[in-house]
């Protein structure tokens, strides 16, 4: 596992099953529903199109309770 910080203060951690498959978890330290919510509608109108590859987003949610 592999965590990546970036100025904005989102942090995405990068894991890697036991088969072999990555997957991406992208959090922020504040409420970020509305960003994070616009961003899964691009991503997955982008991965439908196949136009350009683009990453499956499986899950959007917000937690209840800061990290």
């Amino acid at each position: 596992m592999s965590a990546l910080v970036y100025s904005s203060g989102d942090v995405k951690q990068r894991y890697k099953t036991e088969d072999g498959k990555e997957f991406f978890v992208k959090t922020a330290r504040q409420s970020a529903d509305k960003i994070f919510k616009g961003e899964a509608l691009g991503l997955n109108a982008m991965y439908h199109a196949e136009a350009v590859g683009v990453p499956k987003v499986h899950e959007e949610d917000s937690a209840s309770t800061p990290c």
